[in-house]
C-alpha cells in the first residue's frame, strides 16, 4: 500500500516524508516544513545600541538578549552609566571564567541586571566604606565585606 501511494503522490518510495518542491507560482503547501531560518531574538524594527552591544559581547551567558536590553536600558534610566554596566559584565565574566563556572549557574542579563541590582557587586569600590559616590541611583548600596570585619 505504501508503494501505491507513493507512486499515486509523486514520492519517491525511499523518501516518503520529503515533498516534490512546488511548481513556482503555485501556493506553497500547508503542509511543507516552515523555512529554516530562525525568528530574530528582537522584535522587527528594534535595534540594539552599540553600547548594549559590547556589554552584551562580554557577557558570560548568552539567553534572552531583548530581556537584558530592556534591563540594560531601565538601569541607565536609574542612573547607571554605559561605562558601569560594561564594567559589572567584564568583572562577572572574568568570575565565572576563573570559578569555571556551569552556564547553568551564570546569571541572565535580566537578572544580573534586575531591579535589586546584583551587577553593583561587580563594580570597583570608589570610597572603601561601602557608599556609591559616582552616579549610581539615589541611597544605592554597595556590600562591602570588608567593612563589617571585627564587628562580629
Amino acid at each position: 500500500k505504501a508503494m501505491i501511494a507513493a507512486l499515486q503522490s509523486g514520492v519517491p518510495a525511499g523518501a516518503p516524508d520529503e515533498l516534490p518542491p512546488a511548481p513556482p507560482g503555485d501556493p506553497p503547501d500547508e503542509q511543507s516544513d516552515p523555512p529554516e531560518e530562525t525568528a530574530p531574538e528582537k522584535p522587527k524594527g528594534s535595534s540594539y545600541t552599540p553600547s548594549f552591544e559590547q556589554f552584551w559581547s562580554m557577557y558570560p551567558r548568552k539567553d534572552e538578549k531583548g530581556n537584558a536590553y530592556k534591563k540594560y536600558l531601565a538601569r541607565l534610566n536609574d542612573g547607571f552609566s554605559e561605562a558601569e554596566l560594561l564594567e559589572a559584565a567584564t568583572a562577572y565574566a572574568a568570575q565565572c571564567k576563573q570559578q569555571r563556572t556551569e552556564k547553568k549557574y551564570i546569571k541572565l542579563g535580566k537578572t544580573f541586571l534586575s531591579d535589586s541590582t546584583p551587577f553593583t557587586d561587580f563594580l570597583r569600590k570608589e570610597d572603601g566604606g561601602g557608599q556609591r559616590s559616582s552616579s549610581g541611583p539615589p541611597g544605592a548600596f554597595e556590600y562591602n565585606p570588608g567593612s563589617l570585619e571585627g564587628s562580629l
